[in-house]
């Protein structure tokens, strides 16, 4: 058969073809696999920021009984990195966390809008169990300002999803349902959710909300005048008071069991029962429950027509009512107007009822305020989750003409790489293949340098990790041990014994200390200057409320990234400590403040109130100052330490070149 030209070549340009088609199409391949690898990293950083959130916010949660500006702190750190990252998580564990801050502090309106930002994300992402939390969040918000109506609502939405997933405790909204009822003045309705309440509390065996609920019960049967039945219910409300004899709500409950006798005319028990709530609110340093007992013995007096005692209880409940007007007060104004006219003080009967009076129309007054205010927040309300609707549907076209745009790009790219290889293969020639082929092979020795280079990193970073472990675990439990030996030896050694027992319990627990500053040193995920100054505040704060020293400190509100190693973060925490240590050892000071500054170098000022060093104190701590001294050096910084109304120990240190 004869050769024809013109074949061959039409063969090799259609094989040619086929094997661009192939390399562009793996190309492709390549490409979407690199962007999944991309996602797949981005998700490990976000999973050491998620656990940054919530240590920050665990932190938070146990300083909020000690040092509410540390909570605070740790709080708004949390928030701004679950924003940072667009961690719904931790928005959502931040949101329903601080509100609780928030709502102590009086900030109702802020915490409603951080709650309604919650329950947004969770309608967004289908969560039922979070928008359960987020409408039950945004009606206790509501309940604290007395908008019941609004508050109602909410508390019924929280109930809708609450029980999608089970909750196990719905006892506690159906009792705030009820408080919330009995402030409409829907005695029936109130009552209706507390035997509702009381029958999930008692399967899930909660004494302390048994008794809550029962005595609320108890309270709603008095405004309906059924005297009988509320004292039956607090009856049986006190055989769940077991171990919660002193709590609050045993004096709410003997405060308004007296209250249900002393209308019903058995006031010798009223008054005993009335005197039982003010010794436990009196221990309990309860001014409003004292109030209320002291009112109690008032009216009981005044119905034995012992004016003179009624008088005194009435005065002494008065001083110690708030300055707010409540209900309280204004039946308290009305007492007194009775119990001066009948022992004859006319004058100031007539004040007190003047005063009486006045009140009411405030009450009054406020009552109607607090109708329209409902009627325009529902009208807000239902303007504001239309504007929600229509910013969620211009989100929506606005992803889903983002997402077809990023298609329209990746196939204009697989064509635009199709036509141009077609392009090269066409006008190819064997000098461009050499270069191809000389640059593929440079690309993979310096591929090869580089996997060798972060073998040998990820090699070291694994090593200081079990180091650090291997610490932990041996060092960690032999110290352990020793400790218990001696803990052991001072409970059954003689004097001698006990002293060096208790010298070798010192000496393990500060070198235990020792070792979880080292491992802490040591951990490659706490490389920066964010986690040294969060790991100075958390241990410089232990070892200050441990010493019953007053502190502040202050930290920038902008941390900026900067990678810290190991031997850095170290001496600059033990700088720290030593100066603390001093200051609480030698000066005598009860309050210290300490001050960070970041740019641009970091500067630590650490300010007592003590009475200053002397140069035998500072012969005292001779290897301390030297320590410190060669500690600055090591790090290129410098130091003063001078006297200026206590001592000011000032640290100037700049960051190492990465």
């Amino acid at each position: 058969m004869d050769f024809n030209p013109l074949v061959s070549i039409q063969r090799l340009l259609f094989v040619k073809l086929i094997f661009l088609f192939l390399i562009s199409f793996l190309f492709f391949v390549f490409a979407c696999g690199q962007k999944i690898k991309d996602i797949e990293c981005q998700d490990a950083e976000e999973s050491i920021d998620e656990k940054k959130i919530n240590e920050w916010i665990d932190s938070a949660v146990e300083f909020e009984d000690v040092n509410i500006d540390s909570a605070i702190y740790f709080y708004q750190k949390a928030g701004k990195l679950a924003d940072s990252i667009l961690s719904y998580n931790g928005k959502i564990r931040f949101a329903y966390n601080y509100s609780v801050v928030l709502n102590n502090s009086g900030k109702f309106e802020e915490s409603e809008q951080l709650n309604r930002e919650a329950l947004r994300l969770a309608q967004q992402e289908n969560d039922t169990l979070n928008m359960a939390k987020g409408f039950n969040n945004i009606a206790n918000t509501f309940n604290y300002r007395s908008l019941y109506d609004t508050a109602y609502v909410y508390y019924i939405q929280s109930v809708v999803y609450f029980k999608k997933v089970d909750f196990p405790k719905l006892y506690i909204i159906y009792s705030n349902i009820g408080a919330v009822l009995e402030g409409l003045e829907r005695h029936d309705e109130a009552i209706d959710y507390y035997n509702k309440a009381y029958l999930s509390a008692k399967e899930m065996k909660d004494s302390l909300m048994i008794l809550s609920i029962l005595n609320n019960k108890g309270v709603a049967l008095n405004f309906k005048s059924s005297q009988e039945e509320a004292i039956q219910t607090f009856q049986d409300a006190f055989r769940y008071i077991g171990y919660n004899k002193e709590s609050l709500y045993t004096a709410q409950l003997y405060g308004n069991y007296a209250n249900s006798l002393k209308q019903v005319g058995q006031l010798d028990s009223s008054l005993y029962y009335y005197q039982k709530s003010y010794d436990i609110s009196k221990k309990q340093e309860n001014r409003e429950n004292l109030a209320i007992a002291l009112q109690g013995f008032a009216q009981v007096y005044f119905q034995k027509k012992d004016y003179q005692r009624a008088d005194f209880y009435g005065n002494e409940a008065l001083e110690k009512l708030s300055q707010d007007p409540t209900h309280d007060k204004l039946l308290l104004y009305k007492l007194l107007a009775d119990i001066k006219y009948h022992i004859g003080d006319h004058e100031r009967s007539y004040i007190y009822f003047s005063r009486y009076i006045t009140l009411r129309d405030i009450l009054q007054h406020t009552e109607i305020q607090k109708t329209i205010s409902q009627a325009e927040k529902k009208y807000q309300l239902s303007q504001k989750e239309e504007e929600l609707l229509m910013k969620e549907l211009q989100l929506t076209k606005s992803e889903l003409q983002h997402r077809k745009k990023n298609w329209y790009i990746i196939v204009g790219l697989f064509l635009v790489v199709t036509l141009a290889g077609i392009s090269y293969l066409l006008y190819g020639n064997i000098k461009q293949r050499n270069r191809l082929f000389i640059a593929e092979r440079d690309s993979l020795h310096k591929e090869k340098e580089m996997s060798v280079l972060r073998a040998g990193l990820e090699g070291a970073a694994t090593e200081r990790f079990r180091i650090a472990q291997e610490l932990h675990d041996d060092l960690g439990t032999g110290l352990t041990s020793i400790r218990f030996l001696a803990e052991k030896i001072t409970k059954q050694g003689g004097e001698l014994e006990v002293q060096i027992s208790k010298k070798i319990q010192e000496a393990t627990q500060s070198l235990t200390e020792q070792i979880n500053e080292i491992i802490w040193s040591m951990n490659t995920e706490r490389d920066t200057l964010d986690e040294l100054l969060t790991f100075i505040r958390v241990k410089i704060a232990t070892l200050l409320d441990g010493n019953d020293i007053i502190y502040k400190i202050y930290f920038p509100e902008d941390i900026p990234t900067i990678t810290l190693s190991g031997f850095f973060r170290r001496n600059m925490y033990l700088l720290v400590k030593e100066a603390v240590h001093n200051a609480i050892k030698h000066s005598g000071a009860d309050c210290i403040k300490i001050e960070v500054e970041v740019v641009p170098h970091l500067k630590i000022r650490i300010i007592d109130n003590g009475d200053g060093i002397s140069i035998q104190k500072q012969e005292m701590m001779g290897n301390g100052l030297k320590n410190m001294e060669q500690r600055i050096r090591s790090l290129s910084g410098s130091w003063e330490i001078f006297f200026e109304n206590g001592t000011v120990v000032y640290f100037d240190v700049p960051y190492p070149i990465s």
